[in-house]
């Protein structure tokens, strides 16, 4: 088994749209940040055989901040985002999104509990095992990220919302990402982004303050840096070549 040999799963299309009009930034907002998980599924397939056990604490600490980054995000949609935005677009408008999560959740389970073995030392690294786990997942999932962009149209949006509404769930949402502890968000979270981010057509994404970013990109990011050469991209979000050709033009 070799990594050229890994056929990759391309990114999703991001919706055409003004990110400076709330109505339309939710679709591409969330086209983006479905992409760094697209990455991330394409990073560990593609450096799976090349792992060598000098490689496997750091590849699977990659693999650990995966897992947490989305269920954190689903989480948060599930808690806070899809619940502000029913109460406009009408009680159970988001279900269909919420039953995707579920759609992959058993192939998912199955992944983690092999990742937890392998930390563990009580199942041998076995790359063809990891990567079967992970395609098992990825391919209901991909589906799924794909399906909730569509029920953030921005027309939708436009006739249910005001500008002062979008506004309140941006400040609550907000508000929902600060419960995350802030060492967990600069060391972890952050530079794990950067490293699956899209630094052609989303520049602006992650966005905070100025500061915080540039802590977390050119200080906090060397602390781990071991981990996050298995990104698809370098930590000015630049996509590498192996995965190049899985970038939507």
């Amino acid at each position: 088994m070799d990594s050229a040999s890994q056929p990759l799963y391309y990114c999703l299309p991001l919706p055409k749209g003004d990110i400076n009009d709330l109505s339309e930034l939710h679709a591409v907002r969330m086209a983006v940040i479905h992409n760094i998980f697209i990455r991330g599924i394409n990073s560990m397939i593609s450096y799976a055989p090349e792992i060598q056990p000098t490689d496997l604490h750091s590849f699977l600490k990659y693999c650990e901040i995966f897992e947490k980054l989305l269920n954190h995000h689903h989480h948060n949609e599930e808690e806070a985002y899809f619940v502000l935005l029913e109460e406009k677009l009408g009680a159970g408008s988001m279900k269909d999104n919420v039953e995707g999560h579920k759609g992959f959740h058993e192939p998912y389970a199955a992944w983690s509990r092999l990742c937890d073995g392998f930390r563990m030392d009580t199942i041998p690294w076995d790359p063809i095992q990891f990567i079967m786990h992970v395609r098992a997942f990825a391919l209901p999932l991909i589906e799924h990220l794909g399906e909730e962009i569509q029920t953030l149209n921005a027309e939708v949006i436009r006739q249910k919302f005001t500008q002062l509404e979008l506004t309140h769930i941006e400040k609550a949402m907000e508000e929902e990402l600060k419960k995350t502890p802030l060492s967990e968000a600069l060391v972890w979270q952050l530079p794990f982004i950067f490293v699956n981010g899209d630094g052609v057509k989303a520049k602006w994404f992650p966005a905070g303050p100025a500061p915080l970013i540039f802590v977390s990109r050119h200080i906090l990011y060397h602390l781990h840096s071991d981990i996050w050469r298995f990104g698809c991209t370098d930590k000015y979000m630049k996509v590498k070549q192996r995965f190049a050709a899985y970038e939507r033009s």
